[in-house]
């Protein structure tokens, strides 16, 4: 039996690793080149530790890998994106490792390949920002936080504290999964007030968990220290709103559990979802405890005050959990089965099989559709300008288009106000504008304006852009990205 689960696991690996390297030398997108490379790529590592950037753009950890990975490879889409790409596939060990110490061995496997062939997984596995590192250290914090609450060994505690640390330093909000941890000892000490032996826990255990997050604060707060008044510059920037979340969360159930909107997807996910818990409470009741709680409490929390920023890449540590859900949802469905081990087979292949269906149309876009078209767009206006002998001037509008400047030979031209584009603009014979990821062209009807606004001055070129240029070229990509031209403009 070890053998077969070692050959399926491998194979649950491939997979994985192909799915994620399918795509993963597109076009660096805006976030990509604004979070990261301004920090791995900066001429000093000092900019990488003392810049938060804005609103807290800079995932610190992942910025200093992406800078070795840089150091040892060469700056490419590929090697800047790698350490994104291991963390997302040591995330498919860390779950089966984190399920056989608690629920077995075959949940943990049937949970990564769901993880393997998780679009959401694959999409973040293939940018170069800290959201694998986040999942994957909310998975191991959460290995060792039960590891330790069961042997009180100070190797455990120490384990759960880098790991804690380690998550913080990829991305703020592994502060969800802290505080899951905190609400679930609470949990566990009153089940022991209780005389609940299925959930309780010594005094002692309490103690030490209070003493590891003392430890696992103090090393935070000295490893962001240089940050610090970064970051408070940035918390004053943020603003509660008042939008209607609903878009939201639908959004973000049909991303971790593709097709659960549908009737049968809800049917599917409803069975598994129920029979997961149960089979994980008979095993493990804290676990299942922790399980709930991290799924809902912090994001309950989040949306009551409902900031500027709500976006489903902050609750990629949910990720693992689910999957582990579904997974011993699978094993459950077997187990309902047992004594008829070829329709235990088929069920399982059945159930796995659907599931991974559900996501083929979301790798399809993800793997054929680029997320932003900056390389193509650039290399474009560089050929056209090459076989151009006119005197061409390249701009673009909005906060997006100064990365255009990442690829580009020659400079893209980014003017604060409309007066100073129409003197810049004189004299050209021929003016080419990129333009992408356009604020209020990407808003959602119920998010908050301010948020997708774009400055004043740069709406008025734009609207001349609209006005006066042709359309040459459309890249569909996630964030539309367009080239205009226009020959002997006006000189008004």
């Amino acid at each position: 039996m070890r053998s077969i689960s070692i050959w399926v696991m491998t194979a649950v690996m491939g997979v994985g690793t192909m799915l994620r390297c399918w795509n993963i030398d597109q076009s660096f997108w805006w976030d990509e080149i604004w979070s990261t490379l301004t920090y791995a790529a900066a001429p000093s590592i000092r900019t990488l530790f003392c810049d938060l950037g804005y609103y807290f753009n800079n995932h610190v950890l992942y910025s200093l890998l992406c800078r070795f990975s840089i150091a040892l490879f060469g700056e490419s889409e590929f090697t800047v994106r790698m350490p994104a790409l291991v963390l997302g596939l040591v995330t498919l060990w860390a779950i089966v490792r984190f399920s056989k110490q608690s629920v077995g061995t075959w949940p943990g496997i049937t949970a990564a390949f769901l993880l393997a062939v998780s679009a959401f997984h694959i999409d973040h596995s293939t940018e170069a920002r800290g959201y694998t590192g986040l999942a994957l250290f909310s998975l191991l914090a959460t290995h060792f936080f039960f590891q330790a609450i069961k042997t009180n060994r100070l190797r455990d505690w120490a384990g759960h504290v880098l790991c804690v640390v380690f998550g913080f330093y990829f991305h703020t909000f592994m502060i969800a999964v802290s505080f899951s941890h905190f609400c679930c000892i609470l949990l566990f000490y009153g089940g022991n007030c209780l005389k609940l032996d299925a959930i309780g826990i010594r005094f002692e255990i309490l103690r030490n968990y209070v003493l590891s997050q003392i430890v696992a604060a103090a090393i935070t707060i000295i490893l962001y220290l240089p940050l610090l008044d970064d970051f408070f510059r940035n918390m004053q920037k943020v603003r509660m709103v008042v939008v209607d979340r609903t878009p939201f969360l639908t959004k973000l159930a049909d991303m971790i559990f593709p097709g659960i909107l549908t009737v049968h997807g809800a049917v599917v996910y409803g069975f598994l979802i129920v029979g997961g818990m149960l089979f994980i409470f008979k095993k493990d009741k804290r676990l299942g405890l922790f399980i709930a709680v991290a799924m809902v409490l912090p994001l309950t929390l989040y949306l009551a005050l409902n900031p500027m920023f709500v976006l489903e890449r902050y609750f990629i540590y949910t990720l693992p959990f689910a999957f582990l859900v579904l997974g011993c949802g699978v094993c459950q469905a077997a187990q309902w089965l047992e004594g008829h081990s070829v329709l235990q087979v088929l069920s399982v292949l059945l159930i796995v099989g659907v599931l991974g269906g559900l996501q083929i149309p979301l790798i399809q876009e993800l793997n054929l559709r680029d997320r932003q078209n900056y390389r193509e767009a650039v290399r474009y206006v560089e050929h056209m300008i090459e076989k151009d002998s006119e005197q061409a001037y390249v701009f673009s509008a909005g906060y997006a288009g100064e990365h255009f400047n990442y690829y580009a030979k020659f400079p893209v031209n980014v003017p604060d106000t409309f007066k100073e584009f129409r003197e810049q603009i004189k004299g050209k014979k021929k003016l080419w504008c990129l333009i992408t990821a356009w604020l209020p062209e990407l808003r959602p009807p119920h998010e908050d304006m301010k948020l997708y606004a774009e400055h004043p001055e740069q709406v008025k070129i734009y609207a001349y852009v609209q006005k006066h240029f042709t359309l040459r070229k459309v890249y569909s990509d996630r964030y539309l990205t367009k080239i205009y031209v226009l020959s002997v403009p006006e000189d008004k």
